[in-house]
């Protein structure tokens, strides 16, 4: 009775849903839908409702555009097929992790 099924590696978390997006684009479009709602609110409350849900819906679009738009294959060095959120997190890693990748850098290596 167990409900543990092997997943064939195939699979990947980056499936697609509703044949448009994938889960972290959908992450980030209901975050964008939530600071809509909340700007509609804030706004509401001095009478300019449509401007929140305008300044909303541009947040909202610049999430999901950054989260699902992969920078080309040509600009392999500057992260090909990755996308905008991935590079900017591994520059945030990389800024506050600030080590150098070489073997034998930090006293891993043979002594004479």
């Amino acid at each position: 009775m167990g409900l543990r099924h092997q997943i064939p590696s195939e699979f990947t978390d980056e499936d697609r849903w509703f044949k448009f997006f994938t889960k972290t684009t959908l992450k980030y479009l209901i975050a964008g839908l939530v600071i809509t709602y909340l700007l509609f609110k804030l706004f509401g409350l001095i009478g300019f409702s449509l401007i929140g849900v305008t300044i909303g819906l541009v947040i909202t679009i610049g999430l999901v555009f950054i989260a699902s738009y992969p920078i080309p294959e040509t600009q392999y060095i500057k992260g090909a097929n990755l996308t905008i959120v991935r590079i900017l997190k591994r520059r945030l890693i990389r800024y506050f992790n600030k080590c150098i990748y070489v073997k034998g850098y930090r006293g891993g290596g043979s002594k004479k």
